[in-house]
């Protein structure tokens, strides 16, 4: 079947599984429903938890490294589709199943809905996969009207870089396993002033206030012995005006999920639709973002706390917005954006040094921040990230040195697939790795200028173009990645392509 059409078909049989997935939820209480997926990923998370801390006695206990990690992996892949489907069938209930009638969801109406919401997303990353050209074959439609996707993507890409995350994921949990049980005070370090004030216009309330609003919802729940329970917002904004939250509604409209007329909306408000659409991460309405659920629409609604899911949703924002780690859409305030930027840029900065220094130890010497002008260029060219040669060799690598936000889903492979191994065609937008690429192709007549900096002498300098990452990333599973950029790796592993 052609591309084009086989995207349509993928996309009307996401729509009528979201048919049938309404179907369901229209028949069962909203917050049995809530409260039960809520529990669900919880469960997972729960599970999760056990895991990492028995992968250090795995490790130790089978000689069959491989097979433990190709286990923790299958378990992972399984844990994070159901944990995922099971936030968005609260998502999707929040605005679909009614209030106060309805059966009571069952195990069974659970099962029905986290299988459905799994095919869902299913046919949603297949369609990505086509849009972003990343299957080699077409889809067939068997004769009994099943569907056979094309899995080369998954196999030659995707699952080796997800399972090389996971990898890491777990020997690092085996690493750390003494940590668990460490008590000792570790050094508390202050926030920066400016992302306080930043975060305080962002959500109405301190960091801290935040962090202490958890604790004590964690304190309701434990005297009550469960793992939910519902407030009114009239109650939810007292505990935070204690805390000496000033704008204690701000506060609690920012954190809070609320009913829409359509989960699907195609124009919701202060939103887009890709902050709804569950196969993305990142997204403005997710539980992620907003953790506390707003069960109806009245004067003064009951608003459902699960303090767990709370926790986690506090340090996802609040580490990952410090660090620059979450993309500047996912905020409405100027100074938090701003701030975001600002983190980018350090952070950035300070990983050139970083890639400089594995250089040395590498046997290179190195020089981060090299301005072009310095080496002819003009200021619109910018800076080579990381300069680093070895002067036996006639070596010199021109570095572009990224921090780059974790791309887990098939589209956002694809967008990152696009950025740094597509170059784009005259009258369109720039792809970011260009400006790297022009770089390059000004350097190779700068050998002069070069041989000047590293002593090289200019017929023997040998240049290389490097992209260098924080993490691993899709390109270095990609066999043909190397037509722009000579090396594609991250930090941790340089030494194994230079």
């Amino acid at each position: 079947m052609p591309d084009d059409q086989a995207r349509g078909l993928l996309n009307n049989a996401a729509n009528i599984i979201w048919e049938r997935v309404k179907a369901r939820l229209l028949t069962l209480d909203r917050q049995s429903v809530v409260e039960r997926a809520i529990g669900n990923d919880y469960a997972i998370y729960r599970d999760r938890a056990t895991w990492q801390l028995t992968a250090a006695a795995l490790l130790s206990l089978y000689e069959d490294q491989a097979d433990v990690i190709a286990g923790a992996n299958q378990r992972e892949g399984q844990r994070g589709l159901a944990a995922l489907a099971s936030r968005v069938i609260a998502e999707m209930a929040v605005c679909v199943s009614p209030v106060g009638s309805g059966s009571q969801c069952s195990t069974a109406d659970l099962d029905y809905l986290v299988a459905n919401v799994s095919i869902l997303l299913e046919c949603s990353s297949q369609s990505d996969a086509i849009h972003y050209r990343l299957s080699s074959r077409p889809l067939v439609i068997e004769p009994n009207g099943t569907f056979t996707f094309d899995t080369t993507f998954h196999q030659a890409l995707h699952a080796p870089y997800m399972h090389s995350h996971g990898e890491r994921g777990f020997r690092a949990a085996a690493a750390s396993y003494g940590d668990a049980f460490n008590n000792s005070d570790s050094e508390v370090k202050a926030l920066d002033p400016k992302y306080e004030t930043a975060f305080l216009d962002e959500f109405g309330l301190s960091p801290r206030q935040l962090m202490e609003f958890t604790f004590r919802m964690a304190d309701i729940a434990v005297g009550a012995r469960r793992e939910t329970f519902v407030l009114f917002r009239s109650e939810v904004e007292e505990h935070l005006k204690q805390l000496g939250v000033a704008g204690p509604s701000l506060a609690s409209e920012v954190l809070t999920l609320k009913p829409r007329a359509r989960w699907d909306d195609p124009k919701p408000k202060n939103a887009k639709p890709r902050d709804w659409y569950p196969w993305r991460f990142n997204r403005r309405l997710s539980l992620m973002r907003r953790a506390l659920v707003q069960l109806e629409d009245a004067t003064d609604p009951r608003v459902l706390i699960a303090p767990a899911l709370l926790d986690r949703s506090v340090e996802y924002l609040i580490a990952g917005s410090y660090a620059g780690r979450l993309p500047v859409e996912l905020f409405a305030s100027t100074t938090m954006r701003a701030w975001i930027g600002s983190a980018v840029d350090k952070e950035g900065h300070e990983f050139n040094h970083d890639v400089a220094a594995r250089f040395k130890e590498l046997g290179f010497e190195a020089r981060p921040d090299v301005k072009l002008t310095e080496l002819g260029g003009t200021p619109a060219m910018g800076d080579v990230d990381v300069l680093a040669w070895k002067p036996g060799t006639g070596i010199v690598f021109a570095t572009e040195c990224k921090r780059l936000l974790f791309a887990r889903t098939v589209a956002e492979i694809g967008e990152r697939l696009q950025e740094y191994t597509v170059v784009a065609a005259p009258g369109e937008d720039r792809t970011p790795i260009q400006k790297h690429v022009d770089r390059i192709s000004f350097l190779r007549t700068a050998c002069p200028a070069l041989s000047r900096i590293t002593g090289i002498p200019a017929d023997k300098i040998v240049l290389r173009s490097a992209l260098v990452t924080d993490y691993l990333v899709p390109m270095q599973f990609l066999k043909d990645a190397g037509k722009l950029v000579d090396v594609i790796v991250d930090i941790s592993l340089l030494d194994t392509a230079i």
